[in-house]
């Protein structure tokens, strides 16, 4: 694996830093509580801690990690300053905006940060005490209403609400400034219509040994979610996957192509909007971050640092031949072609000229 530990260090990262899920008990509950309601400390490099996802809030781009730390920087990612206002201290896992100015964190703890104001400052309207025992009171009414699927659904509420905050949310999809949905842990899945001001469980998923969610996006109007196990997803109900390993996110472009990318570098690609799924392969370690770029490539990053463009739907994935040397966690396109990644040492860019001339090496088409 090039040097590095197996994915399973990201996994680590997002699980079992400070925050992150322990092994429940009465008697660790309080401790684990403590981050929610901590603020966090500046740091004194933030592009330099473990970051987990970036994304960009217009002209800014904005970035989240270990700690609570949400780094920001408008100048396409060259230099980098702590977020004014953050109310947590936990592990953030990922980050997303509707908008310019507003846009959602989160992270360990089943926490859901807001920013109305691009980043510089965050409300939290959520976490995981509040998100289970929301599962619970609607499950009860769903239960005592006579829908059949409420039972299994409402003991899994209750085992979150009794499991005590420590689930992390893990992914999040964006449709605009209202609508959103978050997943995570141990299949939990929350959605707002309100803008995050109020929340209900996402619809009941075909996801029955509570299976990690990792990934989601949307295409060709469908929600689809990539999992552990293999586990794929469409509109709730489980597909048929080429691949029984984990999944750890999922891209799709403007059209009906999605990959759902994992461990070991294996893929699941569809050209019709997961309809069907066919197996490829793109390097040997874990696949940790995709990203969609402007001329419409998928553009895949891994644990080894490695990265990996297809140039149209139909290809397959070249390897890049350029190397971070350290697990890649998110990426996002600055306006002149360079490549921004998070990583768990922080940020980490590739040049334009670097990807163009790969791309002409490999014989890809551009």
């Amino acid at each position: 694996m090039n040097g590095h530990p197996a994915f399973a260090a990201v996994v680590l990262a997002l699980l079992c830093t400070v925050g992150g899920v322990v092994h429940s008990s009465a008697a660790s509950q309080p401790s684990t509580t403590l981050a929610l309601t901590t603020q966090a400390l500046p740091s004194a490099h933030p592009s330099k801690v473990m970051l987990m996802a970036v994304a960009r809030a217009g002209s800014r781009l904005v970035s989240v990690g270990e700690n609570g730390t949400i780094a920001l920087s408008d100048d396409d990612g060259k230099t980098w300053r702590n977020a004014d206002q953050v109310p947590v201290s936990v592990t953030l896992t990922n980050v997303a905006f509707a908008s310019q100015q507003i846009g959602w964190a989160i992270g360990h703890q089943g926490v859901v940060l807001r920013t109305d104001d691009s980043g510089q400052t965050w409300t939290r309207q959520a976490d995981g005490v509040s998100l289970a025992q929301i599962a619970v009171d609607y499950w009860t009414k769903e239960a005592a209403n006579g829908n059949q699927e409420a039972d299994a659904a409402l003991e899994n509420a209750r085992y979150l609400l009794e499991d005590g905050p420590e689930k992390p949310l893990l992914a999040l999809s964006i449709s605009d400034e209202q609508h959103l949905i978050v997943i995570g842990g141990f299949g939990i899945a929350f959605k707002s219509v309100d803008g995050g001001k109020s929340w209900v469980p996402y619809i009941p998923l075909q996801n029955e040994g509570r299976l990690h969610l990792y990934g989601i996006t949307e295409v060709a109007g469908n929600t689809l979610i990539a999992g552990e196990q293999g586990l794929l997803l469409s509109g709730g109900q489980a597909l048929q996957s080429p691949y029984e390993g984990s999944f750890f996110g999922v891209i799709s472009d403007t059209t009906s192509t999605v990959v759902a990318y994992g461990l070991r570098g294996n893929l699941a690609v569809s050209a019709d909007a997961g309809s069907h799924w066919q197996a490829q392969q793109a390097g040997e370690a874990g696949l940790t971050c995709g990203v969609l770029l402007v001329d419409g490539s998928l553009l895949l990053g891994n644990q080894a640092g490695q990265v990996f463009i297809a140039r149209n739907a139909n290809g397959t994935f070249e390897k890049v031949d350029w190397q971070a040397h350290v697990p890649l966690t998110g990426a996002v396109q600055t306006p002149d072609g360079d490549l921004v990644f998070s990583s768990l040492a922080g940020i980490v860019r590739l040049p334009a000229n670097q990807l163009s001339v790969t791309a002409q090496n490999t014989g890809v088409t551009q």
